[in-house]
């Protein structure tokens, strides 16, 4: 046990140098995805760079998610909302020309322009972001397969991923499936592991890890 947790910190602090985007399998409660992602976005002790993606939850949510401390006016946070077809953005960028509106906000190239332009945005700013500074999550990209060709959503997520890890970031992607479904599979290969979550009845969701090209997997722990 103690080699696989020793082996399990060695490739996290290597993917936090590197840069990296994880693929997130199970169904849970809202509850849990939000506190999901205020884990991996970090502390507000942090310098970190937050960029979310929302296409499952509503604007009212969106708080939740956030660590506590941070909140969607901050300077250092991107909020994508194709739901209510709003976003919130730092001011510093709406100063150099982009724009708060976003009429083709449902469209998925409309969505990868935007990430696009906020990594770019917040690298520049930073004169280059450090290793894992950057943070991006999408609370679910099961929705983007129902309402696009499987094509379009594979570039889409290509491409994204590419970017995030240009910039040495770490990228999350819900996809609310059972992590034994075909497409987990089908998906798995652009990323760089897994992460597993299960609920069971209103008890804390658990979560694990899997990382197929080290041929480890960790044991079920508390998210």
């Amino acid at each position: 046990m103690k080699r696989e947790e020793t082996k399990f910190r060695k490739l996290l602090e290597k993917y936090k140098e590197e840069g990296c985007n994880l693929l997130v399998t199970g169904k849970v409660s809202d509850t849990s995805r939000a506190q999901l992602i205020e884990n991996i976005l970090g502390t507000n002790k942090k310098d970190r760079k937050r960029i979310l993606a929302f296409t499952h939850t509503s604007t009212q949510q969106i708080e939740s998610y956030l660590p506590p401390g941070i909140s969607m006016e901050d300077p250092d946070v991107w909020v994508i909302d194709q739901v209510n077809n709003h976003r919130s953005i730092p001011a510093a960028a709406a100063e150099t020309g982009v724009s708060s509106s976003n009429d083709s906000s449902s469209s998925l190239e409309q969505l990868q322009n935007e990430v696009i332009t906020a990594i770019s945005f917040f690298d520049y700013s930073e004169g280059g972001l450090n290793p894992a500074q950057l943070r991006f999550s999408i609370d679910s990209i099961s929705g983007l397969f129902d309402a696009n060709k499987y094509r379009v959503v594979m570039q889409f997520l290509h491409a994204v991923t590419a970017m995030v890890r240009g910039v040495h970031g770490m990228g999350w992607y819900h996809l609310p499936v059972e992590d034994d479904s075909q497409m987990v599979n089908e998906i798995l290969p652009i990323f760089d592991a897994r992460i597993e979550l299960r609920q069971q009845s209103s008890l804390v969701p658990d979560q694990r890890w899997h990382f197929p090209d080290h041929d480890l997997t960790t044991e079920w722990v508390r998210l």
